[in-house]
């Protein structure tokens, strides 16, 4: 997206759209990293009060970069930019960090870079801290929340701004 379209547009004619969305997938070349739009974009979506993604493409081939990468947009964007979903090693398969850490459904593959289950919890404090409810139902529960229990308030979260998604695409 952001080779084809943001580089097609003006950076003025590029954000003209962002009054008549609710939300923003900001996409970033693993291989190029963040440019100079991809701030303006992001910058612009957050004083209009949308709600904003970031997607990261072109990872094959730029497996190397992706962990500078990602430091570099928790540094520019915020430290609650957290991964969603994660590339395992080979990049065949998606594993899906929030709501379904599971390992088995990978086999034996490794993510990409990270550890998903220090990817889950990051992304479950960061949710818990803005949900006083689902805050005592951990407690209660422990680790043991459903993903319907986890879906709600995710998207609550996003909706405040109080945390970025960011998932990782081949």
């Amino acid at each position: 997206m952001e080779g084809v379209l943001w580089r097609s547009l003006s950076p003025s004619r590029a954000l003209l759209p962002l009054p008549g969305v609710e939300s923003v997938l900001l996409v970033i070349n693993a291989g190029i990293g963040i440019e100079t739009l991809t701030y303006r974009a992001f910058e612009a979506a957050r004083t209009q009060g949308k709600v904003d993604m970031i997607a990261i493409n072109h990872i094959d081939g730029n497996q190397d970069k992706l962990s500078e990468l990602v430091y570099d947009i928790q540094a520019k964007f915020g430290c609650r930019c957290l991964p969603v979903n994660l590339s395992t090693a080979n990049l065949d398969a998606v594993v899906d960090c929030y709501l379904h850490c599971v390992s088995d459904e990978v086999g034996d593959s490794e993510p990409l870079f990270h550890s998903v289950s220090a990817a889950r919890d990051e992304l479950v404090d960061t949710v818990l801290e803005e949900d006083e409810d689902l805050m005592e139902l951990y407690l209660e529960q422990g680790d043991n929340l459903t993903p319907e229990q986890l879906h709600q308030p995710l998207e609550t979260a996003l909706r405040m701004h109080h945390y970025r998604h960011e998932a990782l695409y081949r």
